[in-house]
């Protein structure tokens, strides 16, 4: 991929519970450590201060996050905790707003954009498509498919990456022949 390309719509997608939110945490995390470069993560799965938080602190803190969830720490772990927050940039910003809509993460991406100028890089992540809201009156299918092609445009339109999480469906583990290689 070369890296995170302004303009770019990349989705990552994969069954559920297999690390797509701490993969784009992570993500997040390492971009806005750099200089003039912010990263947005519009969640439509997790809240921001008991999930995501405990989720990105874990990964960077290196503690097990059910540990960190029970509050069971040793010394060491609440510095290494108090350490990995006090690293979080605040260009590392989290929108965990109830039934966001296309038309809402796109008016905060562009907002956004204006407040921290044309000249600041900028890395837009969605966990996850699917959960964004839709129009009664449209299937799922025709929805996702009208959404990936408004986030491209969105790209284009605010110079930022845009990374969306996709969840595949868990059918492939109920089939019988689940390691079976692709056709050639």
């Amino acid at each position: 991929m070369c890296g995170l390309q302004e303009q770019d719509f990349i989705v990552i997608g994969a069954r559920p519970s297999i690390g797509k939110t701490t993969f784009v945490l992570n993500i997040g995390y390492n971009v806005a450590q750099h200089e003039n470069t912010y990263f947005a993560l519009f969640s439509l799965e997790m809240d921001k201060d008991r999930g995501l938080m405990n989720r990105i602190v874990a990964s960077k803190a290196q503690i097990d996050l059910q540990i960190l969830r029970s509050g069971d720490l040793d010394d060491d772990q609440w510095k290494l905790i108090a350490k990995t927050l006090s690293e979080l940039p605040d260009r590392f910003l989290i929108d965990d707003t109830a039934s966001m809509t296309v038309t809402y993460i796109k008016r905060e991406v562009r907002r956004l954009r204006r407040r921290i100028g044309p000249d600041a890089r900028l890395v837009v992540a969605i966990d996850y498509l699917q959960r964004i809201r839709r129009p009664r009156n449209m299937s799922r299918f025709d929805f996702v498919t009208e959404a990936a092609i408004e986030m491209k445009e969105l790209a284009r339109e605010c110079n930022c990456t845009v990374v969306a999480l996709s969840q595949l469906s868990r059918g492939v583990e109920q089939r019988q022949e689940k390691n079976r290689s692709c056709p050639t």
